[in-house]
C-alpha cells in the first residue's frame, strides 16, 4: 500500500501548507472532489456492490467470526433501501430507513417524510411476521438514553 501512503502524505502536506480557508478548500476539491485524486484512487480499490449475495456473505462471515455475539444492522442508499433492509430483517438483522439514505418510498414515489418510510418498512416486516422492536428495546440495543433522559 505504498501508493496509498504517498497519496495520504501528499494531501496531508497540502492541507497543512494551506495559508487560508480558500487554499484549504482548493486542496479539499483537488483531493476529495468528484474528480479528486483520493476519490479516483478509492475507486480503484473496489468495494461491495449492491448485490444481495454480498449481504448474505457479510452475514455468514459475521456469524463465523462472532457467533451470536453481535447485532446485524442493515441500511442501503437510494433505490436499494427497501429491498436491502427487508432482506436484512429476514436474515435476523435490525434495519434503518430514512430520507438521509433515500428520497423514495417506493419505485418512482418520493417520500413525504422519514415517518412514511418507517411506516412502509414496518408494514412490510409485519406482513412477513417479523418482530418490530419497541422504542425502549431499540434504545437498550443501542445503549442510548432516550430524549426524556438527556439535558438538552
Amino acid at each position: 500500500m505504498q501508493q496509498l501512503d504517498e497519496v495520504r502524505d501528499k494531501w496531508l502536506g497540502a492541507a497543512k501548507a494551506a495559508a487560508s480557508l480558500e487554499d484549504l478548500e482548493q486542496v479539499r476539491v483537488e483531493a476529495l472532489g468528484k474528480k479528486g485524486e483520493i476519490t479516483q484512487f478509492m475507486k480503484t480499490l473496489g468495494g461491495l456492490g449492491p448485490d444481495h449475495e454480498n449481504l448474505t456473505h457479510m452475514k455468514a462471515t459475521a456469524d463465523r467470526l462472532f457467533g451470536k455475539d453481535y447485532y446485524l444492522s442493515v441500511l442501503a442508499a437510494g433505490r436499494h433501501q427497501l429491498p436491502f433492509v427487508t432482506m436484512g430483517a429476514i436474515l435476523g438483522g435490525n434495519v434503518r430507513v430514512g430520507l438521509e439514505d433515500s428520497l423514495y418510498a417506493g419505485k418512482g414515489k418520493l417520500a413525504t417524510s422519514n415517518a412514511e418510510q418507517v411506516a412502509k418498512i414496518r408494514r412490510i416486516l409485519e406482513e412477513l411476521s417479523l418482530e418490530i422492536a419497541t422504542p425502549a428495546e431499540a434504545r437498550a440495543m443501542l445503549g442510548t438514553k432516550g430524549g426524556d433522559n438527556v439535558n438538552f
